[in-house]
């Protein structure tokens, strides 16, 4: 994930608009841990990774911030 993030300087996108059979991968398992910090199925040690991550974000209006 960091590393196609320095490439594209972007979280990937897990929408069908994409051709980038790995953007879909990634963008998919970015929403699915999305998804398990919602309903609390996620630890606070893998929250706290993730949040190291540059550009990533955990709701969608907050992308931008």
């Amino acid at each position: 994930l960091v590393d196609w993030i320095n490439i594209h300087n972007r979280i990937p996108s897990p929408m069908s608009v994409t051709a980038n059979v790995n953007e879909k991968k990634l963008g998919v398992w970015c929403s699915y841990k999305r998804y398990e910090k919602r309903k609390n199925m996620l630890s606070q040690e893998k929250i706290t990774k993730l949040e190291k991550i540059p550009f990533w974000y955990w709701n969608f209006k907050d992308k931008n911030k």
